[in-house]
C-alpha cells in the first residue's frame, strides 16, 4: 500500500503527506481511507488502541495527531512481507479473543469479539496493502503449543 501510494514520504504529514488528523489518508487519485483499513496484521478497520504499532498502545489511547497515525503506518510498513499468524481463542461462545502476529511479534490483540459461525473461514487481502496469501494452514492452537514453529 505504501509503495502504491508513492512511498512513505507521500504519507508523512511533516512533508505535506496524505495522513490527516484522525488517521484519514488522502492521496490523489485514490479514494480516502483510514490507516486502520490499509495496514497488515490488524483487524480490518480495527481499534487503534489494540494495535501495537500505535505509539500510544501502552496507554490504550488513540494516536494524538497525524504524526502519530503516520508513525503507526511506518511501524507497520517495517514488517512488509512478514508471516502472519492469527490466534483465535474462545472466551464464551460466541465471544473470542483475537491476537494477530507478524513474524511472531504481536501486532493486534482484541478480546470480546463476537464471531458468527458461517461454516468456513474467510480472509481478506487488501489490494492496496499488497497482502498476498501464499500459504494457509488452519491448525488447532494446541498443536503449536506442542510443536512451536522452527
Amino acid at each position: 500500500m505504501v509503495n502504491v501510494g508513492g512511498g512513505l514520504t507521500a504519507f508523512n504529514p511533516d512533508q505535506g503527506g496524505g495522513i490527516q488528523e484522525g488517521g484519514t489518508v488522502s492521496i490523489s487519485p485514490y479514494q480516502s481511507e483510514k490507516v486502520s483499513t490499509l495496514t497488515s496484521g490488524v483487524r480490518y478497520d480495527g481499534d487503534y488502541r489494540k494495535m501495537t504499532d500505535n505509539p500510544r498502545y501502552a496507554q490504550e489511547e488513540l494516536p494524538a495527531n497525524a504524526n502519530e497515525y503516520y508513525q503507526t503506518l511506518v511501524s507497520n510498513h517495517n514488517r512488509t512481507n512478514a508471516n502472519m499468524k492469527v490466534d483465535v481463542t474462545l472466551v464464551t461462545a460466541p465471544t473470542f479473543t483475537v491476537d494477530v502476529y507478524l513474524d511472531d511479534n504481536l501486532t493486534y490483540s482484541d478480546g470480546g469479539i463476537t464471531l458468527p459461525w458461517i461454516g468456513y473461514p474467510t480472509l481478506q487481502g487488501h489490494w492496496g496493502s499488497g497482502v498476498v496469501f501464499t500459504d494457509l494452514a488452519i491448525t488447532p492452537k494446541e498443536y503449536f503449543e506442542q510443536f512451536p514453529p522452527q
